[in-house]
């Protein structure tokens, strides 16, 4: 399944940046970016993004929960931006820099051709 086929049609209508999207959830109960995502903050993007489908078959919770295992590496319960960078970088060898004025459906088709790529290999 291609990384697209998991949001909603609204979500890929509005196909906002992902500098948007990472300003957008970025903000704790008094509304201050502080450049960490707690799990309230993904779980919120979840709840926008995702398709119904999969957040009632997999369960929001598990999702957010999922996130933050391959995310929050120091096990502080934020992912920081250089989280996101190592994990881009590690698993799809791709910077943050590089893809933040880049709208989410471009990252997607990236993310998707690369994975597309590795399967050749195989």
């Amino acid at each position: 399944m291609k990384f697209a086929d998991f949001f909603k049609t609204s979500f890929k209508q509005e196909n906002p940046t992902v500098r948007s999207i990472l300003n957008r959830y970025d903000s704790n109960e008094f509304d201050v970016r502080d450049g960490k995502y707690s799990k309230d903050e993904v779980s919120c993007f979840i709840s926008n993004s995702i398709i119904p489908i999969g957040t009632f078959l997999l369960g929001k919770r598990f999702l957010t929960n999922s996130v933050f295992k391959f995310l929050d590496k120091d096990k502080d319960d934020y992912i920081t931006m250089t989280e996101i960078d190592d994990y881009l970088g590690k698993e799809y060898n791709v910077q943050l820099k590089d893809i933040k004025n880049l709208t989410a459906m471009e990252v997607c088709k990236i993310l998707d051709d690369i994975d597309e790529q590795r399967k050749k290999i195989k």
